[in-house]
């Protein structure tokens, strides 16, 4: 379907031909006149064969849209919803989303798409854990490195990549734990198949094992955490820290526990937790305690109930395994349903005051990536980088997600009601319709 131009206010080239972008110029000189329009957010898209953004109007700062499957792009329009809409003359009508996050895989350099785990270290350096390839370097200047031998990391499948505080990354394989300080891999210890790594505030290490246990090192010594029955606490996988400085970890098969003031709680299936298989947990800046299941989805500790209804677990999915909570109050939840997020405040409301959960968000882009499911396994799955985008572990590569970019989209959707039937029988009605007594079914048809 072709499509003309659509009228557009026109700015002459003597208006913008000052801008200080050389490729922007050369566009500018070959135009008497530019089909311009202003978009929400107070800058400019400019169709001129390619498409170009003016973002930054104060300091006129142009940048091309590359990977448009047209260049000869006559017109633009923004819609209520934020989409930008194009008319590429033969090419047809065509619209554009802004993507809220980017991913790294087999395209941008990965050995696979199936990353398990993602950390970064206080210089920059992305860290990713790839199954059956191995320990995976990108560097913030884009450049990836996958770790072997040369290095000395075993070629090997990974169990955990994690980054500590001081700059050293650890990374699991069946050989044992590894830990590479600046100067190439070393082993650490014999512990075979680790499934989580943790340092916390006062900088103990705490290591969860298959069958070895969970360890704690501190002060260089090493000490296992046993239940008060003397049974050993195994497959630790998922560590988060409290504000009271309380650590709780989740465990793959046995539930969840407490650490606080050298005494270990537990807090699984016998005390309530819906499903002892916790993939993650996140306790947020005010003490909330969320976790992540196999078979349960979400839920939340109230102190002295969980929370975790029918809705919640149909909304998010059975299979949650990141859980995150940002500094704009939303809720980011990795699942076998892809990325999603919520509300955090109204969520918590929801929980205290029996109402309905609040809506779950995906995140937005192509239906590819929406359902892009995230990694179960050691952890970390989900971290913070220092740039503030959030990095998702998943089955097609690395997902970095910009929390500061998402804003929900607040405009209904239109609806056309196409039949309305009262008691199964068909009746008009564009003027409304009025129920008289006695009535037993309604039926609305409609498209939305």
């Amino acid at each position: 379907m072709a499509c003309d131009a659509a009228r557009l206010t026109p700015v002459r080239r003597r208006a913008i031909s000052d801008v200080p972008c050389g490729s922007a110029g050369s566009v500018v000189e070959r135009f008497d006149q530019l089909p311009v329009r202003s978009e929400r957010k107070g800058g400019l898209w400019v169709s001129a064969g390619a498409l170009w953004h003016f973002s930054d109007l104060d300091r006129v700062v142009a940048a091309p849209i590359p990977d448009l499957p047209a260049d000869s792009v006559r017109s633009v329009l923004e819609d209520r919803e934020g989409g930008i809409w194009l008319c590429a003359g033969a090419s047809g009508l065509m619209r554009m989303r802004a993507m809220h996050y980017r991913s790294l895989a087999v395209p941008e350099g990965l050995p696979s798409n199936n990353v398990k785990h993602v950390t970064q270290d206080r210089a920059g350096n992305l860290w990713l854990g790839v199954q059956h390839e191995g320990v995976v370097r990108v560097s913030p200047d884009g450049s990836i490195k996958l770790q072997g031998p040369a290095e000395g990391a075993p070629v090997s499948d990974p169990t955990l990549v994690y980054s500590g505080r001081d700059g050293s990354v650890w990374a699991g394989f069946s050989a044992g734990l590894f830990v590479n300080r600046g100067q190439g891999w070393q082993p650490y210890s014999d512990f075979r198949f680790v499934r989580g790594v943790y340092e916390d505030r006062q900088g103990a290490l705490w290591i969860g094992t298959r069958s070895s246990g969970l360890v704690r090192i501190k002060d260089n010594v090493p000490a296992e955490i046993k239940l008060p029955s003397g049974e050993p606490i195994v497959r630790a996988a998922a560590f988060s820290e409290a504000p009271d400085g309380s650590l709780y970890i989740g465990t793959r098969t046995d539930g969840l526990y407490r650490f606080s003031e050298g005494r270990i709680t537990p807090l699984n299936k016998e005390q309530g937790l819906p499903s002892n298989e916790v993939r993650d947990v996140h306790v947020d800046s005010e003490g909330n305690v969320w976790v992540g299941m196999r078979r349960r989805g979400l839920a939340l500790w109230l102190g002295d109930r969980w929370y975790n209804p029918e809705e919640l677990v149909n909304a998010v999915s059975h299979h949650v395994s990141a859980v995150y909570a940002d500094a704009y109050d939303r809720l980011w939840i990795g699942s076998s349903a892809g990325v999603l997020w919520i509300s955090r405040r109204d969520l918590i409301a929801a929980a205290r005051e029996g109402r309905p959960i609040p809506p779950v968000h995906a995140i937005t882009g192509t239906n590819d990536a929406l359902d892009v499911p995230v990694w179960s396994g050691g952890q970390p799955v989900v971290w913070p980088g220092s740039d503030g985008l959030l990095w998702f572990a998943t089955r097609r590569g690395a997902i970095a997600v910009d929390p500061r970019a998402i804003e929900p989209n607040t405009v209904p959707p239109p609806v056309h009601v196409e039949r309305v039937l009262v008691d199964r029988q068909e009746v008009k009605h564009a003027g409304g319709v009025v129920l008289p007594a006695g009535v037993r079914t309604l039926t609305v048809e409609y498209t939305g």
